[in-house]
């Protein structure tokens, strides 16, 4: 975990009972050291939405890089959809928190155009207490 980056939002995370789960789909993202070296931005953009398909309203969406520095950071519109703007080429982390769901960590090289991502994300459910 990135207690630099999320510190705040990890604690919420942790509060909420947010865990690791997979990613969709990842198109577009590949190797980019000329684009970096060239000082060319990307945008990463996708969807977030619940394992039924109902997209997920108000759910953060952070790119990191590898210095644990939160290169941008994204809120979904009421579709779900997301879009992360002036990411530099190179690896980054992308995270997805949303309440009552598991997070997400996807690693991701953004470069030589600009990405899509889409997630799902997986409920949380809670036991019921025995007494």
């Amino acid at each position: 975990m990135k207690k630099s980056i999320y510190g705040f939002v990890m604690a919420l995370a942790l509060v909420s009972g947010f865990g690791f789960t997979g990613c969709d789909t990842l198109n577009g993202i590949s190797s980019g050291a000329e684009d970096l070296a060239q000082g060319l931005v990307y945008s990463l953009s996708g969807t977030v939405k619940s394992v039924s398909g109902t997209p997920l309203v108000d759910a953060i969406v952070i790119a990191a890089l590898p210095d644990d520095a939160a290169a941008a950071q994204g809120v979904t519109s009421v579709s779900g959809w997301y879009a992360l703007r002036g990411l530099p080429a190179g690896d980054y982390d992308i995270t997805v928190f949303a309440t009552g769901y598991f997070s997400e960590t996807v690693p991701a090289t953004i470069g030589g155009s600009n990405g899509t991502l889409h997630f799902t994300m997986t409920p949380v459910t809670t036991p019921a207490l025995i007494y």
